[in-house]
């Protein structure tokens, strides 16, 4: 897939996951938040989203085009991703 500028490269151990949004890409992602030493921030990580769109290119095969990305959730280090299901209602 080409284009997603702006979205960051995701270290090969990250935990990612992906999901239909509205005819877009879901995506989500943890990363550990560092130690700071006051107790505060030690055993949490930070959850990720972002929203892509896709477009199929005569001879370039996918584009995706990040609309937005954030931190959206601070969770402790013992968080674990479930599976994701779209509903349609």
């Amino acid at each position: 897939m080409e284009g997603l500028v702006g979205l960051p490269r995701f270290s090969l151990h990250a935990c990612v996951r992906l999901a239909e949004y509205g005819g877009k890409m879901a995506v989500l992602w943890e990363q550990n938040m560092p130690y700071s030493g006051t107790g505060d921030r030690g055993g949490k990580k930070m959850i990720w989203c972002a929203v892509i769109t896709l477009e199929r290119r005569k001879n370039s095969g996918i584009w995706g085009n990040v609309e937005w990305f954030a931190h959206v959730l601070t969770v402790p280090k013992t968080f674990v991703f479930q599976k994701f299901l779209a509903a349609t209602v």
